[in-house]
Formats: structure tokens, sequence, C-alpha cells
């Protein structure tokens, strides 16, 4: 938690992440699943190949989001390229992730700009 978040980071250390830097520390450490050290369009790919895509109303404690970001709007809904963030859904609403100031941390996904912005999830658990 609070891990600084840094757009591009290297991943190689855990010192700065992005989100999809986040993602494949927390899976390759926590479930022993490499996401690989590509983006967030890259580890949708991973996911579905590894496990399946889920309805956000069968969302697990785990499960991978994506989310849509301001520069991904423009694509269309069913679009690979409308993915722009991800992180791991915490259960009860929530999701963990990193995203400017604060670095790593917990965001209500349940509504507002979350809720807006959401896209998919892939189970790999």
């Amino acid at each position: 938690m609070g891990t600084p978040y840094v757009w591009g980071s290297s991943r190689s250390t855990k010192s700065t992440m992005d989100c999809s830097e986040f993602v494949m520390w927390a899976m390759k450490e926590g479930a022993h699943i490499n996401m690989g050290k590509g983006g967030a369009r890259s580890q949708y790919t991973i996911g579905k190949q590894k496990g399946k895509v889920v309805k956000y109303s069968e969302l697990k404690k785990g499960d991978i989001v994506f989310f849509s970001t301001k520069a991904t709007m423009k694509y269309a809904k069913g679009s690979i390229n409308r993915i722009g963030h991800v992180g791991i859904y915490a259960g009860n609403g929530k999701v963990l992730h990193t995203y400017g100031a604060g670095g790593v941390r917990y965001s209500n996904m349940a509504s507002g700009w979350w809720k807006d912005h959401y896209v998919t999830a892939v189970r790999v658990l």
C-alpha cells in the first residue's frame, strides 16, 4: 500500500509502480501467475488465455478488473483499445490499484468515475 505511482515504471523493482506493474507483481508473488510485463491490454489478453472473462455482477476477490481512461474512451466499448487501466477486485465494490498521488490504494468502483469507466474483468485464480 502506498507504493508511489510512476507511469511506465521499470518493472524491475517494486519501489515505484504503474497499474499493470502492480498487477504483475501481485499476481506473480501472491498467486504464482505470470501476467507478463506488458500493459493493461496485454494483461487482458493473457487473462483471457489463462482464465475467463467474468461479468461485473459475478466479480470475486482476486479478479483482474479493467477500466477505460480519458484517452481510451474514444474506442468502441467492445474494443481492447478501450482498456487503459487495470487493478484487482478486492470485494465489496473496491478495486486495489495504483494511479496518481497516493500510489497503491483502494478505490470504490461501485459508483462514480470507476463505475463509469469499468470495461471488463478476467478471473485467473
